[in-house]
């Protein structure tokens, strides 16, 4: 058996694994009776994280600016890892090998050690990724193993397959608009795309923004019938949509913080960053649950 690519089979359903490619998911598919295939989640192109299923967003979301923040007076310095964005992006768990710490027959546990480098704190985080009919459940924790208390943010990122025109509803208090390189710049609690969640309108395209206020539900539908149902606990107060033009896919990603919240405690946004000081020896969980219903 390949360690690295593993395959958890329930029934009609299946879901793969790559420890080795950042711990991401390979697919999350079903199998028809007559051998055909649908794939809820986009498959994993090549041998990059950034084009498979899903991978986690640890120790943060999204992007910190040009990759420094001050934490307790010490400016911290981190690899700006997208070029040519100037800007950090979607912490370590992604572009770093994870190890099997535990395999059942309906779940994984990969886990990811991380030493002080650029990144000065210690910790461990863990997935356990679950399957059963029709529903894969993903638990991404963290533990800081550090001395002093760490910054911390978590988040998932699903690629949902698109194939045909898609849906989603859900309720979130505000837009964070951007400038050309993502960023936050203001805060809008008018924009238009707000009403099409609320409505379940057709997913507009060109959409790459993270908004606040989410409950943690989401009910994404394709224009072929299919439905699925995302549900995240109560830390993923922010989701990120992620919809770019002329793609076969769209990502809603339940996160637990704004944009570079890392540099935000001060300034307007205040307390609604979603950034978070984990104290030594103390746990943080993110959840997400995708239930899919076929088409009829």
């Amino acid at each position: 058996m390949d360690r690295n690519k593993l395959d958890i089979r329930v029934g009609d359903w299946s879901v793969g694994l790559r420890p080795d490619l950042g711990g991401c998911l390979s697919h999350f598919r079903q199998y028809s009776p007559g051998g055909e295939v649908t794939d809820w989640l986009r498959p994993l192109e090549g041998e990059d994280a950034l084009q498979s299923a899903c991978y986690p967003l640890v120790p943060f979301s999204n992007r910190i600016d040009r990759g420094r923040f001050k934490q307790d007076g010490q400016e911290i310095q981190l690899p700006l890892n997208f070029p040519p964005e100037p800007h950090a992006i979607h912490g370590f768990g992604c572009w770093r090998p994870w190890a099997v710490a535990a395999q059942h027959v309906d779940s994984v546990t990969l886990a990811y050690t991380h030493e002080p480098d650029a990144w000065p704190w210690a910790f461990r985080a863990e997935q356990v990724v679950s399957l059963t009919e029709g529903r894969l459940s993903i638990s991404l924790s963290v533990t800081n193993q550090a001395e002093t208390p760490m910054p911390l943010g978590l988040g998932l990122h699903p690629f949902f397959a698109k194939a045909v025109p898609a849906a989603v509803r859900m309720h979130v208090a505000a837009i964070h608009e951007t400038d050309k390189f993502c960023m936050p710049v203001r805060r809008n609690i008018h924009h238009p795309v707000l009403t099409d969640f609320a409505g379940g309108k057709r997913l507009r395209e060109g959409l790459d923004n993270c908004f606040d206020g989410w409950d943690g539900q989401a009910q994404l539908s394709w224009a072929d019938g299919r439905r699925m149902t995302m549900t995240s606990n109560g830390l993923a107060s922010h989701v990120v949509v992620y919809s770019p033009k002329g793609e076969e896919f769209f990502c809603v990603e339940p996160v637990t913080h704004m944009t570079d919240a890392a540099n935000r405690q001060d300034s307007d946004w205040g307390g609604n960053t979603g950034w978070r000081q984990l104290p030594p020896g103390e746990e943080l969980t993110l959840t997400m649950a995708l239930a899919a219903q076929a088409a009829g």
